[in-house]
């Protein structure tokens, strides 16, 4: 199963597609279709969980996997190949751990407005690329989870939340 991938998409090497559970899949439109689903369930996860301190690798990979686990083998494991976006594989851990130390430390001492902090974070993310498949959507809803009002970190990221409503719509919900 290989198909042609959607302009601008990270694209899925031979060992990723490797890891896809469901060997009936035929199109990238049916793959979108099972990842949607899933990212549906990670998010009623995410809603329903309190607690716990979400700048940590153990949570970027947990959420990862609540994400993508039903459709790839993979999830929740750091990429292992280069891609045409993010740093070397072998430096994933260290400069995820860097900039989720970084958060903490901007989210203590207020370092940023946290618009420009949401900002940053989302950009660090999206360089060091930890993830298979892990696209702006994951980062974001990484970003939302810190916005809850139990959520540790919660005014780090208390910022205008568009992407909140996609979100939510996901759901079958909505926001304000």
């Amino acid at each position: 199963m290989i198909f042609e991938e959607p302009d601008g998409a990270t694209p899925l090497d031979p060992d990723e597609i490797a890891g896809l559970k469901f060997g009936h899949v035929a199109t990238r439109g049916e793959l979108d279709e099972l990842e949607q689903a899933n990212i549906t369930q990670g998010l009623q996860w995410l809603g329903r969980r309190r607690g716990g301190d979400i700048l940590t690798d153990e949570f970027v990979r947990r959420l990862h996997k609540r994400l993508f686990g039903e459709v790839w083998e993979w999830a929740g494991t750091y990429r292992l190949r280069e891609k045409n976006i993010g740093i070397d594989p072998f430096q994933i851990s260290v400069q995820l751990r860097v900039l989720l130390d970084d958060a903490r430390y901007w989210a203590g001492n207020g370092t940023y407005a946290p618009l420009e902090a949401a900002a940053r974070f989302h950009h660090r993310m999206v360089q060091i690329h930890p993830l298979p498949s892990f696209a702006t959507l994951a980062i974001a809803t990484m970003q939302l989870s810190l916005t809850g009002p139990s959520r540790q970190h919660a005014a780090f990221f208390d910022w205008p939340r568009p992407i909140e409503r996609v979100l939510a719509t996901s759901l079958g919900g909505a926001t304000n």
